[in-house]
Parts: structure tokens; sequence; C-alpha cells
């Protein structure tokens, strides 16, 4: 059970009462020496002795649930957080991986994090009961049929997708190859190269959504997928489909269809002339962005346009990764694409998508790198590049999409969003209500107050958490974890506080930090 639903159930039963207002998950779920995020302040560098202790300075200890760490356990996860200890980011490279620095894996953490807590409309509603249109889109020169090649991060979601179908009354699953995998060899290549058939798979798509929607007899929501040039094909599919879902008539949050869209670095290279921005209907879209793509001709589609205003109750979040383009939607058949995977598909069950989560050992895989998807002269073409300076990758401005219906209220529309995106929390408690996590294999810990105005360390593991009252560190083991600033511990005499997370960590992922 990852730590984050470990915390959610934490959070709901333990600390409904005490903790309502200022909430900070560090999820360290990959640990992977990261900066714990604010209010944590801890040293990589610098070694701090522990403090002289007495047993009048630690604050009185409540234990509860279950401790299943053991001091081995708990000694590494200091070390890892006091940067003892690094990620082995050189053991387990192969082929043309690159190693991630520490560093990039902080971005990983911290991303993966966003999204495990990012706040999304639900899509299957039981208060909702409109058909759902699910369409979804692989990318260049990939076919889940094909089983001579690795299945790609939307291949493998539509599967468990078409799997849910029977669970899910009202849900149709459209799952369409990649450009490039029909026709012969040079039809293969040359689709591939240009990108011809974006359009018509989007096209095909729409027919799809009309025969469904007749047969329905209502208009259905609309999911869609993509990876690549399937997400390009995605965002032009939610375009032809937006004026069937718009309404110049203003209806209630249960009386109209509406899309939602998860993009996987968005590339629609070869392509002119598709929509690709986000249509009005749209309530909300995710994107994972790979930072890493160096080839010049898979510049990345932004998310959001310069041009183009924030609409109100719609939902755009983009999430950038230290990675290759395929890394995030897969095809290389291990490696970062199943912690992509991972994130699409707790994503996917936050929305109410009845799908089984499983986010793999994390640290395992940061440690594995990202892959070179260099060509032999993009290096070369980097460099003429870079002559005047060096450049990001490059990106393509989807541009403005132009209202459908200027007229709609804002106020109904932020309305509208906001429910959905209550419903979504409400759904997210239900499950763990009726799917109750085992016990957390780490260490969680939190400050109450008591009648008095005393601090109280809360921690599953009192055997090994300590607090000094007067220094203000953390202690672990014995030995300093971190230092927690004034300001926290205010919040937490008030009544508000922050909950932190270390999750188990395996030993053979980590070797001791020789720059110290």
């Amino acid at each position: 059970m990852p730590a984050w639903t470990a915390a959610l159930y934490f959070l709901k039963n333990l600390l409904t009462a005490t903790v309502n207002s200022l909430i900070s998950l560090l999820l360290l779920a990959g640990l992977a020496a990261c900066t714990p995020s604010t209010p944590m302040l801890i040293s990589k560098t610098v070694s701090l002795a522990p403090p002289e202790l007495r047993s009048t300075d630690l604050a009185p200890v409540a234990g509860f649930s279950k401790c299943l760490v053991g001091l081995d356990d708990a000694r590494l996860i200091q070390e890892i957080t006091r940067g003892e200890m690094i990620p082995d980011s050189l053991g387990g490279l192969e082929g043309v991986r690159l190693p991630l620095s520490i560093q990039e894996m902080n971005q990983w953490s911290s991303q993966m994090n966003a999204i495990m807590e990012a706040r999304v409309p639900l899509v299957i509603d039981p208060n909702d009961t409109r058909p759902v249109f699910l369409a979804v889109f692989d990318g260049t020169w990939n076919d889940r049929d094909d089983t001579r090649l690795p299945m790609t991060v939307p291949g493998a979601l539509s599967r468990e997708l078409e799997l849910s179908e029977a669970s899910t009354p009202g849900l149709s699953v459209h799952y369409y190859e990649g450009v490039g995998t029909t026709g012969g060899y040079l039809r293969r290549l040359w689709d591939g190269s240009t990108g011809a058939g974006t359009r018509e798979r989007a096209e095909r798509a729409l027919s799809d959504f009309k025969a469904f929607a007749r047969a329905q007899q209502k208009t259905p929501h609309v999911y869609v997928i993509g990876f690549s040039r399937g997400a390009a094909s995605a965002r032009y599919f939610l375009n032809l489909v937006d004026p069937y879902l718009t309404s110049n008539v203003v209806q209630n949050f249960y009386n109209r269809g509406r899309s939602f869209t998860l993009l996987l670095d968005t590339v629609a290279t070869g392509q002119y002339g598709l929509q690709l921005g986000i249509p009005q209907a749209t309530v909300s879209a995710v994107q994972f962005r790979a930072t890493r793509e160096r080839r010049l001709s898979f510049p990345v589609v932004l998310l959001r346009s310069a041009y183009a205003k924030s609409r109100p109750g719609q939902t755009l979040l983009e999430f950038e990764f230290a990675a290759a383009h395929a890394d995030l939607g897969g095809g290389y058949g291990k490696g970062l694409e199943r912690l992509s995977l991972g994130m699409a598909r707790a994503l996917l069950i936050r929305q109410g998508f009845d799908l089984t989560e499983d986010i793999p050992q994390t640290q395992a895989l940061l440690n594995l790198g990202r892959h070179n998807s260099d060509w032999p002269l993009t290096p070369l073409a980097n460099a003429l590049r870079d002559l005047n300076g060096p450049h990001d990758r490059l990106f393509v401005d989807p541009g403005a999409i132009k209202d459908r219906n200027p007229e709609n209220d804002p106020v109904m529309e932020s309305l509208e969003s906001a429910l959905r995106i209550a419903a979504a929390d409400r759904a997210a408690l239900d499950r763990l209500d009726k799917h109750p996590p085992a016990d957390f294999d780490g260490i969680s810990i939190y400050f109450t107050s008591s009648d008095t105005d005393h601090l109280v360390l809360n921690t599953n593991c009192p055997q090994y958490v300590q607090f000094d009252l007067k220094s203000h560190w953390m202690l672990l083991a014995g030995k300093p974890l971190f230092q927690v600033p004034t300001s926290v511990l205010d919040e937490a005499k008030a009544g508000r506080g922050s909950i932190w997370i270390f999750g188990r960590q395996d030993a053979r992922q980590f070797i001791p930090n020789k720059a110290r």
C-alpha cells in the first residue's frame, strides 16, 4: 500500500478533529535523498551532532497503529534523510540509459506526490448516470496488439479500462493504434515519420462517438487518453467533439456532457492545421511532460497557450519529469514508464474508474535511470542550435480556442467544477472506508496539542521517534532527523499541523555518500 494512501487514511481517522487547515504530506515514497518540502528544513550536506538531551527536554509520545519497521530500517531512513546514504544511480544502468541526478530524482518524487494529491474532477459518478465514451490514442509506431513490441502506457491502460467496463455501467472504451502501424513497410515508415493518420484517427473516434451517443440516446461524457502523436489526435478529437458537448442553454450540473483528458507528452510533428488547444467543454486536462527529450523533431505541445485566457471552472495541470519522451508514454518495456503508468492509473482511480492500484517500488526504478533517446546526429544538431546559448526542449504553443458559447455563466462553470472535485474527494474517502489500507509499512509522525497546550508527539513507531523541545530537533533511532521550524510548532499548538510520512526503504538501492 503506497504511503500517500496510508497517510490519507490516518488523516481521515486520526486527525479530523485536530488537523483542520494545514496538512503537508511529505510523501517520501522514494526518499531518494529528497529535500523535503516545507515545513521540513533538512540539511543534506552538514552532519549535525545530536543535541544533548535530558529526559525533561523530550515531548510526550503517543503511539497509534502498528510499527512494522525494525531498528535497521529506522536507521536507514535517518541516513537517507540526512544525506549520509544516497541512491545507487549507477548500479542499475544498462544499455543506453543515463543516470538521474539526485536533483532529478527529487523532481520525480515531487511531481509524483503532486499527482497523488491532485484535486481532479470525478468522472465515473454514481450520482451522474450519464454514459462515458473513453478514447485511447497510442503513440507513433505503437500498437498494443503487436506482440513484437513492449506495450505502451496507453496500451496497458486501455486493456485495464476494457476490463472495468463490466463493473462500470455506461462505460465504452475505444482503442486507436498509433500512426505508422498499418500498411506495408514503406507506408508505415512514411506515416510514422510524417504523422500521417493523426487527423484520421481523431475523425474515426468522432464517428464512433456519434454512433455511441445515438445508441445511448443522450450525449455522453468523453474521456480521452493519448501519447505522443496520439495525444495530438486526442486534442484534435476533443475539439471535434466539443460542439456536441457545448450548449447555448444553461443546464445544471448533471444534465450535460463534458470532456476530460490525460495526455502523455504531446507531439504533433508533421501535422499542420490541427486544433490542439483545450476546448470549452473540457473540464480537466492533465499532461505529463518530459524535460530531457533532446531530439529537435520532438517539440512538445504545451497544455496552456500563452494566448488563451483561463476559463472559469477548467482544471489544467501539467507535470514535468526528468525523462525522455517514451519514458513517460512507454515503449521501452521497463524503467521509468512503470512509474508513469502507476501515476496515470492512480489519477484515473481518483476520477472514479474501477482499476486496481499498483505503484511499483519507486527508488529501484529511479535508479535504472532515463533513456538516452538521441539519434546519431542529435548531439551535433543540438550543439549547433546552442551556439548562442543553451536551450531547453523545443515547445509548441497550442493556440487559443474561441469559445463557442461566450455567454456561459462563469459562476455556474466554477460551481460545477468545484462540485465535481468535491465528489472526487468524497469518493476517495469512501474507497478507504470500503477497503482500509494495511498497516503502513513505514514511519508516520505528527503533533497534537494537549489540554494544557503542551505538544504531544504522535507516531506509529514510538520506540524510535523522539522530539527535543529545547532544540526542536526530531530524532530517529537516537540521531537527528530534521529540525522543526517554530512556525510549524505554533500551528500544532493552535490545533493545526503537519504529518510526515517516511516509507520503508530497500537498503540495496542506496550507497554511502562519499562526498560527505
